[in-house]
């Protein structure tokens, strides 16, 4: 064993590579000499592989990938475990790539920047119609099995998995491009730009609502997203349908950390400034009045944010006009959504009672501004938001809330009325952009919240990292198989 190249385990690196000097205790006590990235540390350290944290036995090494070049498949490798994995993936990124194969399965790690080429249209044509990967390098836009799909008009499922901030929601836009550039090439034909345009502008207006600012990611997605590209005979693309799964509602009126926001069209809306919502009337310091709102405490500084969400604002109401949202429609969605700014700032008072019991302050601005933007009668909100109803066999019960009680009943109403307003959202879009009539085949792609643990973890949460561990077990599932399937 003295001599060996191997790889023993570190708290920091997690991995570190080096070489056998000396085994003791019949090759349970190995002494192996690291020598660190600046070639000029040399670390002699002892392992002793009967310890709990140490592997039975340490991995061996393959050719370093900066020296001996990276492998396109990591099947290929030597050696596969997790620390050539590992380092092979590492390799890859600081030669900027990002794309790797593991069998039919495309391991992306983000590369935090926009690599120059790797996405242009060039690029594109470069993969359209190629059957063998082995001709380019690997590329999210691999098409081959698309093509399968087209040929024999049969579905296929792309999965597209990983922890929060990984890239997740990019692919998929580069996915849902590319695929949409090659129907309109398939036959040189380009009558279905108008759907194009439809799907592709879809998916920016659902991040609007659906996304937000999280302590890893600018833009993250805070809900599942289940896409069905929809193709006809001649392999164009005819539509579009969406599922929505497992939405964030407990973001409208609370954030886990300063530094997060709430979803992106709150924040675009106060941008806008239009006086018909009256978010930024009279306010010396208009960069900074998203703040005093409630449910939107979050990343409290946001002058650098503004302009770029009055942008955003003006690109989602074009948006809405592409799916074909008439204006009175989009005013009626956008006053929802403004009012439910307002509800967060309608406070409570004790009623003239011993009972602890609450009344709404219906003299407030704010309380004027909810029940205008959302077409609410004044009256029958305050009984709503103050009281609960029990029914017990024949008789109906009106019990009195306290002024804890009253605010979590109205954090209640804020999370529903938004959960509906994004399942509206979904429907309209999806009346807008589906031809089932058309479809043929179709090809599905799966973008899921990636796993993320925050200091407080509600159910929401557990639900989603469920649903994250059991995709991560179906992809590990298709690694070993894929593996087990190498000659």
């Amino acid at each position: 064993m003295e001599g060996s190249q191997v790889y023993i385990p570190d708290e920091k690196l997690a991995w570190v590579p080096g070489t056998v000097l000396r085994t003791e205790d019949g090759g349970k006590r190995v002494l192996v000499r690291l020598v660190h990235a600046n070639a000029t540390t040399i670390d002699d350290r002892w392992v002793d592989l009967r310890d709990e944290s140490m592997p039975s036995e340490l991995p061996l090494q393959n050719d370093d990938p900066l020296v001996h070049g990276s492998v396109n498949d990591m099947c290929t490798l030597n050696h596969l475990h997790e620390p050539a994995i590992v380092y092979n993936l590492r390799a890859r990124f600081l030669q900027q790539r990002p794309y790797t194969y593991t069998g039919d399965i495309v391991v992306a790690v983000n590369p935090y920047a926009w690599l120059d080429g790797l996405y242009s249209k060039s690029t594109q044509a470069l993969y359209m119609g190629k059957d063998r990967r082995s001709s380019l390098p690997p590329h999210v836009v691999r098409v081959h099995p698309y093509i399968h799909a087209y040929r024999s008009s049969s579905t296929i499922g792309i999965l597209v998995s990983g922890e929060s901030g990984a890239g997740k929601t990019e692919t998929v836009k580069i996915l849902m491009e590319h695929l949409a550039t090659m129907s309109t090439t398939t036959q040189g034909q380009s009558s279905n730009l108008a759907v194009v345009a439809k799907v592709l502008k879809s998916n920016p207006l659902l991040e609007a609502f659906g996304n937000a600012k999280t302590i890893r990611n600018d833009n993250s997605s805070r809900f599942g997203k289940f896409t069905q590209l929809q193709f006809d005979h001649e392999h164009q693309l005819v539509g579009a349908k969406c599922r929505h799964y497992l939405l964030e509602k407990s973001r409208v009126v609370t954030q886990s950390d300063p530094h997060e926001r709430n979803y992106h069209i709150f924040y675009q809306l106060v941008a806008s400034n239009d006086p018909r919502w009256n978010l930024l009337q009279n306010q010396p310091n208009q960069q900074q009045h998203a703040t005093s709102f409630a449910y939107l405490q979050g990343d409290r500084c946001l002058s650098s944010s503004f302009s770029l969400d009055a942008t955003r604002y003006t690109a989602t109401r074009e948006a809405l006009t592409t799916i074909g949202m008439p204006q009175l429609d989009q005013l009626a969605l956008l006053d929802a959504l403004a009012g439910i700014l307002h509800v967060g700032q309608v406070s409570f008072m004790p009623r003239n009672s011993d009972d602890g019991s609450s009344n709404a302050d219906m003299t407030s601005d704010a309380w004027t501004m909810t029940c205008t933007l959302l077409g609410l009668d004044p009256r029958s909100l305050a009984t709503s938001l103050c009281n609960r109803t029990v029914k017990a066999r024949l008789e109906v019960y009106v019990v009195p809330l306290s002024i804890d009680q009253a605010q979590m009943n109205r954090d209640a109403m804020a999370k529903e009325i938004y959960a509906r307003l994004f399942g509206y959202l979904v429907q309209c879009v999806n009346e807008s952009i589906s031809n089932d009539n058309a479809m043929v085949t179709h090809i599905d792609l799966l973008d899921i919240f990636g796993f993320e643990a925050f200091a407080t973890n509600r159910f929401e949460q557990f639900c989603i990292n469920f649903a994250n561990e059991k995709l991560q077990q179906k992809f590990t599932h298709d690694v070993f198989k894929t593996v087990q399937e190498v000659p």
